[in-house]
C-alpha cells in the first residue's frame, strides 16, 4: 500500500513537472516567436456572430446583404454612417449608365476593403478623388469589405461586365492571399464582423474549379444558429483552415495538449506564410496566381485593359521601413514573369509620402483620406505616364497588351 502511494505521488509530481514545463514552453513560444494557442472553434458560434447572423436573416443590415453567389455584397441604395451605395450596389453618391460617351474613360475597381475605402466617407475614397481630379474619368467602386480576390473576380464577372469598363482594376491587399482558400470567414479570422460563408476556387490541372458558396439561401444561416456543430462541419469540408488548424477541445485545459497541438501544426502543417513571406508552394499561392491569370484573361476577352493594384498594409510598410524586404515579393516576381501590368502601391507611400509618419496614412486599419489621396495621385500619374487617359489610347494599349501576352505564353 505504501509503495502504491509513493508511486502515485511520484507520478503526480512528474505530471505536475511535465505540465509546468509545457506551460514554460508555451510562454517561450509567445515571447520568442510570437506564437500562441489560437484554436479553431468548430462547435459553437461567438455571441456577436449570432447577433450579426440574426440581423442578416431578418434584413436588419443597412449596407450589406446576403448573396448566394458571392457570399455577401453591398445593398442597393445601402447606407451606413460613412458609406452610401447607389441603386446598383456600387459605392457611390451617383448612378452610372451602362453606356457612356467616347470622351469618358471608365475604370472599374474590384477588391476588398482597401478597394472599397473602409473608414473614410465616399468623397474621400481614392476612386472619388481620382474622378474629382480628372473630369473625363469615371472610377467605379465595386469594392466590398472582407472580400478575397476570388470574390472580387466573381463580382467583376457578375456585376462589372455590364458597365463595359475601359480599364479593370484588380485590387489586392497583400493579406488577401490567405482569404482565397477560405470558405467560412471565421475559420480564418475568428474576430471578423462578417461571419459568413463564401465561394472559393481550387486548382484543377492548369486551371481553376469553382466551389460554390456552401450557403445558397439566407435562411440556411438559421440552421447554423440552431445546430452550429453540424453546419460548421459541413462548411469546413472545403476550407483550408478547418482542415489544417487545430480545433478547440475540452482537454485544452492541459498546457501539454496546447503545446503539442501548436508544435504539430507549426512543424507539419502547410502554411500560407513562412516567417511572413508568401509560401510559394502553398495551395493559397497557387490559387491566387491562377485567379490573377483568369482576371487578366477575362478582362481582355471583354475588351478591357486589366491592371493589378497591390495595396500594402501597415505591416508591409513597417517591415520595409525596418528590413527593406516585402513579404509579397514572390507575387510581384510572378507578375514580372508573366509580364502583367501591375502597380505596387507601396511606391505611392514611399515616393509621395516621404517625410510623413506612417500613422498619417491610416485611419485605423485602413487608409485615411490622406492615404487615399496618395493612391489617387499616384494612379493618375501612372495613367498619364502610360498614355491611358483617353479611350482610343486605352483601346490601343489593350490590343497591344493582349498580343504581347499571347507571345509570352507561346514561348
Amino acid at each position: 500500500m505504501k509503495k502504491i502511494f509513493l508511486w502515485s505521488c511520484m507520478f503526480f509530481l512528474l505530471l505536475v513537472f511535465f505540465e509546468a514545463a509545457s506551460l514554460l514552453g508555451l510562454y517561450a513560444l509567445k515571447e520568442i516567436r510570437d506564437i500562441e494557442y489560437k484554436p479553431l472553434s468548430a462547435k459553437e458560434l461567438m455571441p456577436e456572430h449570432k447577433d450579426i447572423l440574426s440581423d442578416l436573416i431578418h434584413n436588419k443590415l443597412n449596407y450589406i446583404k446576403f448573396s448566394p453567389t458571392l457570399g455577401w455584397k453591398i445593398k442597393e441604395n445601402g447606407y451606413s454612417p460613412l458609406y452610401k451605395s447607389n441603386a446598383d450596389g456600387i459605392r457611390s453618391d451617383r448612378e452610372y449608365e451602362r453606356t457612356f460617351s467616347s470622351n469618358i474613360v471608365r475604370i472599374a475597381s474590384f477588391g476588398d476593403s482597401f478597394t472599397h475605402g473602409d473608414e473614410v466617407e465616399n468623397k474621400d475614397t481614392w476612386q472619388s478623388q481620382m474622378s474629382a481630379k480628372k473630369e473625363n474619368l469615371e472610377v467605379l467602386n465595386f469594392g466590398v469589405g472582407g472580400y478575397g480576390l476570388d470574390q472580387a473576380f466573381l463580382r467583376y464577372k457578375e456585376d462589372g461586365l455590364f458597365y463595359r469598363p475601359n480599364i479593370v482594376l484588380a485590387g489586392y491587399m497583400t493579406e488577401n492571399i490567405a482569404r482565397n482558400v477560405n470558405a467560412y470567414r471565421p475559420f480564418y479570422f475568428p474576430e471578423t464582423a462578417g461571419p459568413l460563408a463564401k465561394p472559393r476556387f481550387i486548382v484543377d490541372g492548369n486551371g481553376l474549379e469553382l466551389l460554390d458558396n456552401p450557403i445558397q439561401k439566407k435562411e440556411e444561416y438559421y440552421r447554423l444558429l440552431i445546430n452550429p456543430e453540424k453546419v460548421l462541419s459541413r462548411l469546413g469540408e472545403k476550407d483550408f483552415y478547418y482542415q489544417t488548424k487545430y480545433h478547440k477541445s475540452a482537454v485544452d485545459v492541459l498546457p501539454s495538449v496546447r503545446l503539442f497541438k501548436i508544435l504539430y501544426y507549426e512543424l507539419f502543417k502547410e502554411k500560407v506564410f513562412n516567417d511572413g513571406d508568401y509560401n510559394v508552394s502553398s495551395e493559397a499561392f497557387k490559387v491566387t496566381t491562377k485567379i490573377f491569370d483568369e482576371f487578366v484573361d477575362t478582362a481582355l476577352e471583354n475588351q478591357s485593359l486589366p491592371l493589378i493594384l497591390v495595396f500594402p498594409n501597415r505591416l508591409d510598410l513597417y517591415r520595409y521601413g525596418n528590413f527593406r524586404t516585402k513579404g509579397y515579393q514572390a507575387l510581384l516576381d510572378y507578375f514580372e514573369d508573366k509580364e502583367y501590368l501591375y502597380v505596387d502601391l507601396f511606391d505611392a507611400f514611399n515616393k509621395l509620402g516621404s517625410g510623413r509618419h506612417m500613422d498619417d496614412f491610416y485611419a485605423q486599419a485602413h487608409y485615411s483620406p490622406l492615404g487615399n489621396e496618395l493612391i489617387a495621385s499616384y494612379l493618375l500619374s501612372y495613367l498619364k505616364d502610360n498614355n491611358l487617359l483617353d479611350q482610343k489610347s486605352v483601346y490601343s494599349k489593350m490590343h497591344g497588351y493582349r498580343s504581347k501576352l499571347e507571345k509570352v505564353r507561346s514561348n
